[in-house]
């Protein structure tokens, strides 16, 4: 590029450099080496199994795949806007949009290269876990769509919609509390949590958020039966305030059960996801209606396949409390509070 006095400010190529392709290959990929380096040099796997589990594992294969590919198109297709550059403020917009999308790709692909295969490593091998009817996923990927399935762990419950989906981007609703975290609370978000709103104007953000996702064609996940219970082998009731949200935006939704299966040579059981519907709003019925016909197709599907579950690992028994122990309780109730208006 020159000056307006002649002088030359600073050279543009007229294409991307190989050697700019080779760098882009390596940093894209590197994160997955380095994990699968760091398993080997710690004795958590031999080379061999390694390279086993990187051609064999699905995920980790295409975390590869995706790695190279994002690279090389990544290198060729903003490459050529950079360098398209010739001063003028057309085309300046151009390569400063394409210069902030290599960032945002450059950011967010180590993160998917090394989670995506470290989840599907953790399922894979410490609960041996199984997928049935996955390909129901294959017509929803030109849709939005809500899922919706049990709480019952903690860390499984946070990976699994992500994993059965793939490689359809999923949100997940979750409490408010898991964003008000100090450090992980603004991680979160940008994992795709969407927090529960707790006043009004967060209900207008969160209504608007849910819209975005939609009209983009992503997957949502609800947790109906909102808190986690550990290990539980039942469907517990729910609502069908959740199922709105497919009403309102006429879309699909789906349900996943995940269930706990004993194994012959481990306490660990294995856990075993069945994926269920889709289910679509009937227009032939009221608001109100459509809610309930969803809320009872996914509950029924889900109670069914919670029966396949051989293992308890955690017995819950209801606590049952005396008659004369909750009219005592009542009785104590007024006058433990004129106690403290007297004092």
């Amino acid at each position: 590029m020159e000056s307006a006095s002649g002088s030359t400010l600073f050279a543009i190529p007229q294409k991307v450099p190989a050697k700019i392709l080779i760098e882009n290959i390596l940093v894209c990929i590197a994160p997955a080496i380095g994990t699968s380096t760091e398993l080997v040099f710690i004795g958590s796997c031999t080379s061999a199994e390694a390279l086993r589990m990187v051609f064999q594992t699905p995920f980790i294969a295409s975390g590869f795949l995706i790695g190279i590919l994002l690279a090389v198109i990544g290198t060729k297709y903003f490459g050529k806007r950079i360098t398209s550059y010739d001063g003028s403020e057309s085309s300046f917009q151009i390569a400063a949009k394409a210069i902030q999308y290599w960032i945002n790709i450059v950011c967010i692909e180590p993160i998917v290269m090394v989670a995506l295969p470290l989840a599907e490593a953790y399922l894979k091998f410490h609960f041996h876990h199984k997928v049935v009817n996955k390909k129901i996923f294959k017509q929803l990927r030109h849709t939005a769509f809500f899922m919706y399935g049990n709480h019952t762990h903690n860390m499984c419950d946070a990976l699994i919609p992500t994993l059965i989906s793939f490689p359809c981007s999923v949100y997940v609703i979750v409490n408010a509390n898991n964003v008000s975290m100090p450090v992980l609370g603004k991680i979160t978000p940008s994992l795709g949590a969407i927090p529960l709103p707790d006043d009004r104007d967060s209900t207008k953000n969160f209504i608007e958020c849910i819209k975005t996702r939609v009209e983009q064609k992503k997957c949502i996940t609800i947790y109906p039966e909102a808190h986690i219970w550990p290990f539980y082998t039942k469907i517990r009731p729910f609502l069908s305030t959740s199922f709105r949200y497919p009403v309102e935006y006429n879309v699909p939704c789906v349900c996943f059960t995940n269930v706990y299966r004993k194994r012959r040579f481990s306490n660990v059981p294995q856990i075993v996801t069945y994926v269920d519907g889709p289910f679509f709003p009937d227009k032939n019925l009221s608001g109100k209606e459509q809610r309930e016909d969803l809320r009872n197709k996914a509950y029924q599907a889900m109670t069914e396949r919670a029966k396949m579950n051989n293992v308890e690992l955690i017995k819950y028994v209801k606590k049952e409390i005396d008659a004369s122990e909750l009219v005592q309780q009542k009785e104590a109730a007024p006058s433990e509070q004129n106690a403290e208006v007297h004092l």
